[in-house]
């Protein structure tokens, strides 16, 4: 949790000298796009949904909250999400 990270911070600055800025960002549910082929900066999503990828270069979106993936299906049709990268 939130003192995981204060821990972290404390040690990067005080054991190795490391300077460190964090910032908290609102999302709360990773979802990854199930087609490989599909393009996720065309779909209609809500304008603070962020798309980014994972390790393997899998596109995840991150949302803010469950109404944001509901719309997202919704307005996108055939759209199918994972919950997890190990089921595509």
């Amino acid at each position: 949790g939130v003192l995981q990270f204060e821990v972290l911070e404390h040690r990067l600055k005080n054991e190795y000298g490391c300077p460190i800025r964090m910032q908290q960002l609102p999302y709360r549910f990773a979802r990854w796009v199930d087609d490989p082929g599909l393009d996720p900066r065309s779909l209609t999503l809500t304008s603070s949904t962020m798309i980014t990828q994972d390790n393997d270069l899998n596109y995840v979106i991150l949302f803010e909250n469950e109404w944001s993936i509901r719309l997202a299906c919704e307005n996108n049709e055939g759209l199918e999400l994972a919950e997890t990268a190990n089921r595509l």
